[in-house]
């Protein structure tokens, strides 16, 4: 499994165009081969700041999904600057995968 990492402050009039624009890419990113999950972080202590981690097959995978005219037009469209340059793969296996409570509860018990 590849996993991308990606950190970003957003610098948007209203802070929340990293919300909209993965949102957005949600559509396109569960049609694509070897998509296997993604997690969107919002920092309490700095609401414009965003922690988004994605989860391949392989790398070559997530470089194709993210340099794709789609992924590139949909991003523009907004405009969000694509990662393809910043994009940090790296190889890892998954060790633990728990949660307390099912992550739909607790984004309807704390609305975004």
């Amino acid at each position: 499994m590849y996993v991308a990492y990606v950190e970003v402050i957003d610098q948007s009039e209203d802070g929340a165009l990293w919300l909209r624009w993965k949102q957005q890419e949600g559509a396109l990113i569960r049609q694509q081969p070897g998509w296997l999950r993604r997690l969107l972080l919002r920092s309490s202590e700095d609401p414009r700041r965003y922690h988004y981690i994605t989860m391949w097959e392989t790398a070559e995978q997530a470089i194709a999904f993210s340099s794709s005219p789609p992924f590139v037009a949909a991003a523009e469209a907004l405009g969000v600057p694509t990662q393809v340059n910043r994009l940090r793969l790296d190889r890892c296996e998954l060790l633990l995968d728990e949660a307390a409570t099912p992550a739909s509860s607790r984004i309807e018990e704390n609305p975004l």
